[in-house]
């Protein structure tokens, strides 16, 4: 038996355990970031197989409300606003990370007005839609309730 514990351990460390997800990247080009307006979804909530049928769209995932129920949304992602690759910082306020962007970046946020939200799309998961404030994003923290 004393022999068996290290070995199991070892397995374990390599394995990975169930919430040992790797960390998000939120400067990868796995996250996008699109004008909400021109995404414009069509449904709210639909089959995985119906958004990924949508032609000229591309299907994330979100939540329905009551919170929970996992469902998909067809939207326009053709010519983001951003990708991970403008991010030029991240800073943790409160129970959200800020995405701060390269200047011009934030001059497109701005452009679209005070009344545009963006979507902030990561790895096929939309994680929240908000307005841009000061040509900076909010999302919720790794790991947090997403967008639903």
């Amino acid at each position: 038996m004393r022999y068996i514990l290290p070995v199991l351990a070892a397995s374990s460390a390599i394995a990975g355990c169930g919430g040992d997800e790797p960390q998000r990247d939120l400067r990868s080009s796995k996250l996008t970031i699109v004008n909400w307006q021109r995404a414009a979804p069509r449904a709210l909530c639909q089959s995985e197989e119906a958004a990924r049928e949508a032609p000229g769209r591309m299907a994330v995932r979100t939540e329905d409300h009551p919170p929970g129920r996992a469902c998909w949304i067809a939207i326009v992602g053709t010519d983001p606003v951003a990708t991970g690759r403008d991010v030029r910082e991240v800073v943790d306020v409160g129970d959200q990370e800020e995405l701060r962007f390269t200047s011009s970046v934030r001059r497109r946020l701005l452009a679209l007005g005070t009344d545009a939200h963006v979507g902030a799309i990561y790895d096929g998961r939309l994680l929240e839609v908000v307005y841009p404030q000061k040509g900076n994003v909010r999302v919720p923290r790794d790991g947090a309730k997403v967008a639903g």
